[in-house]
């Protein structure tokens, strides 16, 4: 009788155990739509664990229909019960690919089991939209492509200036250049797209921030540089940049506007110069960027314009496997009237040009109701300045200098008695622009920084 028990008990704990394994979260997705799903489609569902803002979303469970015909689509995702903490939060993604491509996916975030939420969801996905063609490669003059090309060209007043190269076959390129000063080293980065030149063997690399450079193309594997005007270098000095027969990308940072895209659980981010997408991985600066995509997109899924100073490094991605990654070391702004077609044309601080105020020493600039307009005005081909945040006009001399060196000098101003907050916001920008010691402009951002690098001020192109 005992042992008879006993096998009953332990009968029922295995079943206890096997009905724990099978718990499950279960739905229906569909798309709005009226589209005929093509043979060869997989929907996927996904289980996952959302609860750490500086990591990678971990997946939980999932569930698979290869074929999947038509929506709607009946899911089943188990999991087994002791994965779930009910402090953590838990989310449901599904998408629809077909040959790899993402043509249906979540927007919003659908949670499940914890915090009040249930094991059963419906699901609305939206319409990725697709891809533009890929532009033929540009003719690299028999350049053996991919490749990274290293070497220490000549400096007027450094020991050398170290570059790392780094070229794709289909126009990209990432600069890494190190001016050689010891303990005053100076190191910057670039990226953007390089073109074949049509009247010689050379490569126009043109990337965010400075003039195009150009490198002539003297074997399969070398490229020499050229002067400032594109011009061929007569000289037993070292101007020779050296293919190291593979690809080796270098990690950059650097400024960067792109059209930052947030699906419920994973954002990703369109660079504007190079057109390629990346991943945004969630640390450092992640969560300044997410709030601000979300209190500013002009509706789900849509498209946000973003600057950031922050890097493309390898990280680890959700199927798997190192790829190049956004991180954003700082985020600096989103700008709703702006999109990558329009950000690829720089403006220019060094010509006549009109630029709104957008943030003084942090702050978020908001124009005074019936107040003149808030602007900060370049004049005579730069080398000129007026500002005004509405109410009195400031003016003075401005001047250049190199490593992108700038100082707003003193000049006239008028003398109105301003009403709050115009006075208070008077003193904030005088006090930017007296103490603005270098400046960068991303596109169409304008940002000065202070004498210790601090961000002091942005602005924004009224035109070019």
């Amino acid at each position: 009788m005992l042992r008879r028990l006993l096998l009953l008990v332990a009968t029922a704990m295995g079943l206890a155990t096997v009905a724990q394994a099978q718990n499950s979260v279960t739905g229906t997705a569909t798309f709005r739509e009226r589209i005929a799903v093509l043979p060869g489609t997989t929907f996927t569902a996904t289980l996952l664990d959302v609860s750490k803002q500086d990591v990678l979303a971990t997946v939980v469970g999932d569930y698979q229909a290869a074929d999947a015909g038509n929506p709607p689509y009946d899911f089943n995702i188990p999991y087994n019960a002791s994965d779930i903490k009910e402090s953590n939060t838990y989310v449901v993604r599904a998408e629809l690919r077909r040959e790899g491509t993402l043509l249906f996916t979540t927007d919003t975030a659908y949670p499940v089991l914890t915090r009040g939420a249930g094991d059963s969801v419906n699901i609305v996905m939206i319409k990725v939209p697709a891809a533009r063609p890929a532009p033929p490669p540009p003719n690299s003059h028999g350049l053996e492509l991919p490749q990274s090309f290293v070497g220490v060209l000549p400096c007027a007043d450094c020991e050398g200036i170290r570059h790392h190269v780094d070229l794709w076959a289909d126009g990209v390129f990432h600069m890494r250049r190190e001016w050689l000063k010891g303990e005053e080293s100076l190191t910057r980065d670039d990226l953007g797209q390089w073109t074949g030149a049509e009247d010689r063997a050379a490569l126009i690399l043109r990337g965010g921030a400075e003039a195009p450079m150009v490198f002539e193309v003297t074997g399969p594997a070398t490229l020499r540089a050229t002067d400032i005007d594109g011009n061929t270098i007569v000289s037993d000095l070292p101007y020779d940049l050296e293919g190291t027969g593979a690809l080796e990308p270098t990690d950059i940072q650097t400024f960067m506007n792109g059209e930052v895209i947030y699906m419920a659980d994973a954002m990703v981010f369109q660079e504007c110069l190079t057109g390629r997408t990346y991943p945004v991985a969630m640390e450092a600066d992640y969560l300044p960027l997410e709030q601000a995509y979300l209190a500013n997109r002009s509706a789900p899924g849509a498209p946000l314009l973003s600057v950031i100073e922050g890097q493309i490094a390898e990280r680890e991605g959700m199927e798997g496997g190192p790829r190049p990654t956004i991180v954003v070391d700082r985020f600096v702004r989103v700008a709703q009237d702006l999109t990558c077609e329009r950000s690829r044309a720089d403006a220019s601080i060094t010509e006549n040009g009109l630029w709104t105020i957008q943030s003084l020493l942090g702050v978020p600039f908001e124009p005074v109701e019936g107040a003149r307009e808030a602007r900060l005005t370049i004049l005579e081909g730069g080398t000129a300045w007026g500002a005004s945040v509405g109410c009195n006009q400031m003016r003075g001399a401005l001047t250049f200098g190199p490593d992108n060196a700038i100082s707003f000098g003193p000049g006239a101003a008028t003398m109105m008695a301003c009403a709050p907050p115009l006075d208070q916001l008077e003193r904030d920008l005088a006090q930017v622009l007296g103490s603005a010691a270098s400046y960068q402009i991303t596109g169409q951002t304008l940002e000065l920084f202070d004498a210790d690098g601090a961000s002091i001020a942005i602005f924004e192109a009224l035109y070019l």
